[in-house]
Parts: structure tokens; sequence; C-alpha cells
């Protein structure tokens, strides 16, 4: 019968006395608990503070961190969005009128509700000063606004007189206003008016009801998935009232700053997986040996009647005193670094000149937890495993345990000595050996140590392989997500113009004909004539506008206009009855030949053929058509388009002005996330834009103009071409109004304005990539000594039967370079299908991603790995042999 004694007192002192003894075991479990504590909650806190950072660069570029909108949403719609689990925040904007200065629109007009200010849109601005309109009489204005009606100094309270445009009226009325408050936006001042606000209080004095709403805004939650699949999601979900009324899904906040962290959702979980899993080994693998050579210790306490209950107890003691520090040291360092120093250094490298990162948190109780309890969990996982070995053995088989039983040690019955005599004896008459005289060479040896425990070599291997091939993905990720790759595809200079062809028939004042050139030739004959520019190394966008009949809604569409510009009339017009521009493109033989395999691929329906042979004309669109509108636009492939003369606009005689007709080839949606890369014209929303081939463009007759020049240049000459190209912008501007104003975007301006954030972002991968590195380095370190410290009885044998001390250091320092080789080979196979693998996983999600095999990373780390592990080996073992043979075999007798 097996006699229990549960004296706790005893099973305490024991456990002291057992942690005292293997102090420098100890410290080595209590620094590798601690960094692993430390690598887990750095590693996951610098990605975290990444997407953070990018997350209010985005918010703060889009104006908003509203994914998805519902166009004219009733007020039915909108409870019923507010049940959605997916949906997180849902408001309400009202558009009702533009703000005018001297007769020209300056700002826009918008009405939000609380939800809609406070969670959509402020988020997106900083330095918000004073409230959000309550009273009728209150405005808010952005600091862009302010300065366009010539206000510097800003003051909440003060009073605002205001010329405002109501939409659907040609009279403006004049108005006061008191300022309540005012803040800082970022959007494209190009592309976005300033926006001012206004209390719902008086929407209400001019009559207009809350609903139906311009727009309906949500911010996605919960379901990780795209825009497209979102806006699926809500026609699924919510009825819509009308054929034309649209969802608009974008892709969340969250959802792009994963994607351009780590290419998808699946590659940041894999990602996760293999910095656990190298926390995991760097743990499992030294407590798995240091408490494997005390199964001896533990059997003999088991013959003298200790039960298996209170060897456990012992066990996990132990263990809880390596955690409780581990820990304590490894959160505490974290801590100070991911709350002073992260959030600080995200600040300064991302948002220069995005607004402070107030705000913004590199600290993460979450992922502290996780890394306590995760480093916790492995600990007492190894701890148990070493228990579970002393009790599947008897108390003798325990007394008896040998986990480094060796091939050298082995030699030591008999064999060793002869054959070390004979090698010595050989190397004092000037010879050379590589073998012991039994024929066993140095590199055979150690090759046998480092794999006679299997289990510690796959653990030791596959530990530093994960740090190393994380590492280089976090590179692959980095060079491939790096902005500085659709930057590089743009040309090195893109002039031209924001000519807007969208004009209300009957409001607007029209200045252009069919001979008004958008850039001249004149203009095109200065920019040729620059040094460095030469007509091999420029090209056009071309094209020219033109005007459409569109169809009726309220009379027969046999009566009146083209069927197939029927979808679009509902989609943005509804039903009125008019003339209305357009712009026309041409595009070349390339871009039809990518826009085939494009409709092939995704299964669009165009008719690309008709578009390739000059019969047929695409239009496209930027999201703009409801999912009923565009399968009734599918549905006019191959009716004629008409298209006419811009004197259309003043006389009004159809047959007088006709250029010519086509066939509709389609409609197209640009926002589509594989649509081919077009450098279009005009942008924006409520623009009829056309795709024709050169030979469709010569059978309407019109006269071609140039609507863009791209140019490349040596960039040598680059500045000089730059100063000279300004130089004549600048003059031609003088000339123009600046509705009509040329631009030019310069590839240089635009690294050097994406420098901070490229140079942030490679900063931050960089860190990532040695962080994952130096814990499988470590978990190589802490192996080697541990395994060295357990064979100590093993060299000191070996070195007293005749093997001298040079050739046990060359044996350890070979056993060292067997692992770096190791690795070497595994990255050099394994890891490169890894890294390939990861590069295509990314680039179907990203499309600007480009795959670089990181070469100078992999020398790199294959060198300094090499370099590590030998000299890691040597250290160690000089520091373990500094005492004499004796004191060595007397300490471990004792």
């Amino acid at each position: 019968m097996e006699l229990r004694n549960n004296n706790r007192e005893v099973i305490r002192e024991l456990a002291q006395a057992n942690y005292r003894k293997n102090r420098g075991r100890n410290r080595i479990l209590t620094f590798a608990a601690a960094l692993a504590v430390f690598m887990v909650f750095g590693a996951f806190s610098i990605a975290r503070g990444k997407m953070d950072a990018d997350y209010l660069l985005y918010a703060r570029n889009g104006g908003s961190v509203a994914s998805l909108s519902l166009e004219n949403g009733s007020e039915k719609q909108y409870e019923k969005i507010k049940t959605l689990d997916y949906v997180k925040n849902t408001g309400v904007e009202n558009d009702f009128a533009v703000w005018q200065k001297e007769g020209a629109s300056v700002m826009g007009c918008t009405v939000l509700d609380n939800t809609a200010f406070e969670k959509l849109q402020k988020p997106a601005y900083t330095d918000v000063t004073g409230h959000y309109p309550r009273e009728k009489n209150e405005v808010m204005l952005p600091l862009r606004g302010l300065e366009q009606l010539g206000i510097e100094n800003p003051a909440a309270g003060m009073t605002l007189n205001a010329e405002l445009l109501q939409n659907g009226s040609r009279e403006s009325m004049e108005d006061s206003f008191v300022l309540s408050g005012y803040y800082k936006d970022y959007v494209n001042p190009l592309l976005n008016a300033p926006i001012a606000y206004f209390s719902e209080a008086y929407l209400e004095s001019l009559g207009i009801p809350k609903f139906p709403a311009s727009y309906i805004l949500m911010e996605q939650d919960g379901i990780l998935a795209d825009g497209e699949f979102m806006e699926e999601k809500l026609y699924e979900d919510v009825q819509t009232e009308s054929v034309s009324q649209q969802f608009i899904g974008m892709n969340s906040l969250t959802f792009t700053v994963v994607e351009d962290f780590a290419g998808s959702y699946l590659v940041a979980f894999l990602c996760s997986v293999m910095i656990l899993g190298g926390a995991f080994l760097l743990i499992y693998n030294v407590l798995s040996i240091t408490f494997g050579n005390d199964i001896r210790q533990y059997g003999l306490l088991k013959t003298i009647g200790t039960t298996n209950s209170q060897i456990r107890k012992i066990v996990f003691r132990q263990t809880g005193k390596v955690i409780l520090a581990g820990c304590l040291m490894g959160a505490a360092a974290g801590s100070l670094v991911m709350k002073f120093v992260l959030p600080g250094t995200l600040g300064e490298l991302y948002l220069h000149g995005m607004g402070s990162a107030r705000g913004m948190t590199g600290f993460y109780p979450g992922f502290l937890a996780v890394s306590v309890v995760f480093v916790s969990m492995t600990t007492l996982l190894a701890a148990g495993i070493a228990v579970r070995k002393v009790m599947r053995l008897s108390p003798i088989e325990s007394v008896r345990y040998e986990e480094t039983t060796s091939v050298a040690a082995g030699h030591t019955g008999g064999r060793l000595r002869p054959a070390l005599h004979r090698q010595n004896s050989a190397r004092r008459d000037g010879g050379r050996r590589n073998h012991c005289g039994d024929g066993t060479s140095f590199a055979g040896m150690a090759w046998r140590n480092i794999v006679r425990s299997r289990r510690r070599f796959t653990v030791t291997l596959l530990s530093l392989s994960i740090g190393c091939v994380s590492a280089l993905g976090a590179v692959v990720i980095s060079r491939g997500t790096d902005i500085t790759n659709s930057i590089e595809e743009r040309p090195d200079f893109d002039i031209s113009t924001f000519a807007n062809i969208v004009y209300d028939a009957g409001s607007s004042e029209y200045d252009w004909n069919d001979d008004t050139p958008v850039i001249t030739e004149e203009i095109r004959d200065k920019i040729l004539a620059v040094d460095g520019v030469t007509a091999e190394n420029t090209s056009y966008t071309k094209g020219c506008f033109a005007m459409l009949d569109m169809p009726s809604a309220t009379k027969g569409i046999e009566n009146s206009g083209d069927e197939a510009l029927l979808p679009r009339l509902k989609s943005v017009y509804g039903s009125m009855d008019a003339n209305f521009f357009t712009t026309v493109q041409i595009v070349d033989d390339a871009f039809v030949k990518e826009l085939r395999e494009y409709a092939d691929a995704y299964g669009i329906k165009a008719d690309v053929e008709s578009l390739e042979n000059g019969t047929g004309a695409m239009l496209l669109h930027t999201h703009e058509l409801s999912k009923e509108l565009q399968e009734d636009a599918d549905k006019t492939i191959g009716k004629p388009l008409h298209f006419y003369s811009l004197s259309l606009f003043e006389e009004m005689v159809d047959d007088k002005y006709l250029k010519g007709e086509l066939t509709c080839a389609g409609y197209l949606d640009i926002f589509k996330k594989h649509f081919p890369k077009l450098r279009m014209t005009t942008h924006g929303s409520g623009i009829n834009y056309f795709i024709m081939t050169e030979k469709a463009f010569k059978s309407l007759e019109f006269k071609e103009k140039i609507f863009g020049i791209q140019i490349e240049v040596d960039r040598q000459k680059e500045p000089l071409v730059k100063q000279e190209l300004t130089q004549i912008i600048q003059q031609e501007n003088r000339t123009r109004s600046e509705a009509h104003y040329i631009y030019m975007n310069s590839k240089s301006d635009a690294l050097r304005d994406a420098s901070s954030y490229i140079r942030a972002s490679r900063i931050i991968m960089g860190a990532l990539s040695v962080l994952l590195v130096v814990m499988g380095i470590t978990n190589y370190f802490n192996t080697l000594y541990t395994s060295l410290s357990a064979r100590q009885k093993e060299l000191a044998v070996m070195e007293s039967v005749g093997m001298t001390g040079k050739q046990l250091g060359r044996l350890v320092v070979l056993e060292g370079a067997f692992y770096g080789l190791s690795v070497i080979g595994i990255l050099l196979t394994f890891g490169s299908a890894v890294l390939w693998i990861l590069g295509k996983a990314i680039k179907q999600n990203l499309l600007y991603f480009k795959f670089y095999y990181p070469w100078a990373w992999m020398g790199g780390i294959a060198v300094c790995l090499f370099l590590i592990c030998v000299l890691t080996a040597a250290c160690i073992y000089r520091r373990m042999t500094e005492k004499s043979i004796t004191e060595r075999l007397r300490r471990y007798a004792d």
C-alpha cells in the first residue's frame, strides 16, 4: 500500500530547496518567460499600433469612418438597419444647400444627427473646438471653409453672414449664424469641398423633413468581409423602396488596414499563429529539457515514499515562482515600452502633416493579458510533461533515467580512451586526424549529439525556423505592401485639367464647344520642347466632350431618347426630360485586351467584341447603379447610342448636330476591385463617361481633344524638367479660369509626401522582424545552454579519459554549426516555398502588391545565424569549463 503524506510544510520546503539548488537554471527559465511575454506583447502591440495609425490616416483622408450608406433612406429602413448585428453605428445625413460667396459655391451645407457626427465624422477630424450646432441659428465650419470666407482667427460665438442656395432652388437666401464650433479636416481639397454643419432645428425651420435622408450612414461591425459582401448582405436584409435606391458598400477601415498590413485576415491570422508558436517553443523547449534532467531527483523522492500528487505539487510550486517572476518582468518591460515609447513613435513617423496621434495608444491590456496567460499556460504544460514522465516511470527507472545518453558518452565504456590515446599520439607525432581511432569523425559525433534527442532537435530547429521565416515573411509583406509600389506605377509627370463636364442644362452657362481645346497644341509643343522630354517618352489621354439624348421616364421610351441610357437616367437624375453632357475617352488595344481578360475572369456582362471592332461604346460609372439597375443595364447591351455635338445645347436640333451612332457595349463599375487601371480625365459621381476605341471615335467625326499628358524622363534630368514644366503651366493658368486650370502631378512629389509613411512602415516592420528573429535565437541560446549544462558530466568524463579541451570545444562548435546549417537549409527550401505562397495569397487581395524575394535579409540572417550558433556554443562551453575536471566531476557527484 502506498503511504500518503500530505504535509504541506514538507512540500513547500522541498520545493524551495530544489528552487535554490537550481538557481542558474531558474534564471534562464525566468528570463525565457519574461522574454516570451515581452516578445508576444511587443509583436502584437507593434502590429496593432501600426494598424491604428493607418486607421487614423485613412479616416482623416476619407473624412469619415462610415463604410456603408443608403441613398434616400426612409425612416423605416433606418429603424431596420439599426437592428442589424453587423452594423455598429447608424447615422443620418441630409445635404440641403450650398454656401455661396459672391455667387460661387464655397461649401456644402449638411445636417447630421448626433450619431453621424460624434461616431462617424468627428473621429476623422482634429482640433475640434466648440460643439455641434444645437440651435436654429448655429453653424459649425471647417478651418479651410473659414479661410475661404476670409476668417483666419475664428472664435466660437462670432456671427457669420451666409448666402445659401437651397438644393432645387434657383434663388439664394441670406441669413446670419452664430459659429458654435470649428474643426480641421484632411480630405483632398481639390476633390472635396468644405462642409458646413447646421442644426436639425434649422433643417426643420426650412420645412425639410429628416426622412427621406440624403444618406443613412453606417459603420461596419463584426463581419470580417469586404464592401461588396456587405453591400449584398444589406440588399438581402433591408428592402429597397425604388429601383434607383442603392446601398453603397466600401471596405471598412479596419478591413482596409488589415489588408494593407498583411494582405488579408487569413495571412494576419497565420502570422499571429507563428508568433505564438515561436513563443511556445521558446518556453517549451527550455523547460522540457531542464525538468527532464530532474527526473532522477524526483525518482529519489519516490523511493522514500513521496506520492505522485506531492511531486506534482513540488514541480508546480517551483514553476509558479518562475512564472510569477518572468511574467512580472516581461509585463513591466513591455508596458513601459508600449505605453511611453510606441504611441509617440508611431505618431511622429506615420501622422506627419495629418494631425496629432492624441487618442491613439500603444498599450493594449488585452494583448498583455493574452501574453501573460499564454506564457503561463505554456510553462505549466512543459512542467506537466516532466511530471508525466515521472508518473510513468517506477522509482528505480526514474533514478536510472538518463535524458542525454550520447554516442560520445557511450565511448567512455572502453572504446573512447584508447582511440583518443592513439589520436593524441598521432598529434604528438605531427600527424593530423579528423577521426577518432575507431573511425568516428568529430563531425559525426557532433551530428549524433544534436540528433540523439530528436524531439529537442526538432523543436529547436522549428523554433529557429519559425522565427526566421516569420521575420522574412514580415519583410516580404513590408516591401510588397509598400505604397512605393503603387506610386512607382505612375508616370514621372502627369499633366491634366480637372475639366468637369457636368452641367445642369437648364441653369448653367456653357463655355465650351467642339473646337475648344482642353490642353492646347501650343502647350503640348512647349512641353515637348523641354530638354529631357521627347515624343517617345510621352503618352496622351485623348477624347472629347459630347451630348446625349437621355430618354424620358415620363413618356414612352419609344418616343424619346436612347433606351440604352434609361438605367443611367434613373440612377442619377430620376425622371427628367433633358439632353446631357458626356465625356468620351479613347482607349488603346492594350486596355481593351485587359478589359476582355477582366470580363472573362469575373463573369462581367460586357460586349468587348463591339468595343474592340469600333462599333460599340461602354459607359463607366463609379458604383452608381443599384443591384436592379445594374441588371437593367446589362439588358441594354447592343442597343443604339447617339452622340451629338455640344452645339445641341444651344439650338436643340437633334438631326443637325448628330455625330454618329454606336451600340451600347455595357455598363461597367470602375470601383470593382479588379477593374483594369485606366487614367481617366474626370472623376466623381453623376458623370456620364464613355470609352471607345480610336476607330469608333473617328466614325463619330469629333475633333480630338488632349485631356492629359504623361511623361517619363531620365531621373537625373527630372529636377530641371520639373522646374520648366511648372513654369509653363503657371504661365498658362494665368490665362485660364480656375475651373479650367492645368495641374501637374509629379511622381517625385508623391514619393516625397509619402516618405515619412514609407519610412515608418519599414522601421516598424523591421522592428517586428528583429523581434521574431531574436525570439528564435533566444530559444537556441537557452536550449544550447541548458543542454550543455545537463551534459557537464559527459563532457568532464570525456576530458578525463583523454579528450583535450580543444577537441571538446571543437566538438561543441561543430554542434552549433550543424544547428545553423540545418536552419539555413530549411530557410532556403521550405522557407522559400512559404514566402512564395505568402506572396501569392496577398496578391489576390492587394492588387498593387509586388513580391520581392528578400535575398539581402536571407543572406544577412544566414550569416548572422551561423555565426551566432557557432559563437554561442563556443562561449557557453568556455564558461562551463573554467573549473578543473576534478572540481566538475566532484560537483556532479555531489
